[in-house]
């Protein structure tokens, strides 16, 4: 909870991407409160799914930027 924190923190809203990214971690950040509430796995697996498909689509960007390092 976090980094998603953190990661909300340092959104750069003069960019239009911001918002949309904003929205996702808002998401992610309500699954894993809701995992911990409810002790509900369902959430955490939620929410850690669509972590792995940010950190894919990072891996992505980065590849096409020629910035990615394995």
């Amino acid at each position: 909870m976090n980094i998603i924190t953190e990661l909300r923190s340092t959104l750069d809203f003069k960019y239009a991407t911001a918002k949309d990214f904003d929205v996702v971690y808002e998401y992610i950040y309500r699954q894993l409160v809701d995992a911990n509430v409810r002790k509900d796995q369902a959430c955490l697996d939620e929410a850690l799914n669509r972590i792995r498909e940010m950190r894919d689509l990072w891996k992505e960007v980065m590849k096409a930027n020629h910035l990615y390092v394995k």
